[in-house]
């Protein structure tokens, strides 16, 4: 849980422990993953994506890489 420090009234800081901030960082990670996968799902419905083979070539291409095989 964490704590809030104040000065003249007003909180300032607030302070937590470690494994309480990592925690928290996990869940923010948790749901921007979950929110990136639902843009990508919804841009899909709209059909606004594009063949992974053909996005990948176009990644080659961009990165001079050679075909795999």
């Amino acid at each position: 849980m964490p704590g809030v420090l104040t000065l003249n009234g007003k909180a300032e800081v607030v302070v937590q422990d470690a494994k309480a901030d990592q925690a928290m960082l996990e869940d923010v990670e948790s749901l921007q993953a979950r929110a990136g996968i639902a843009e990508g799902i919804a841009s899909m419905e709209c059909l606004q994506g594009e063949p992974a083979e053909e996005a990948f070539a176009r990644l080659r291409r961009k990165h001079g890489l050679k075909t795999p095989g």
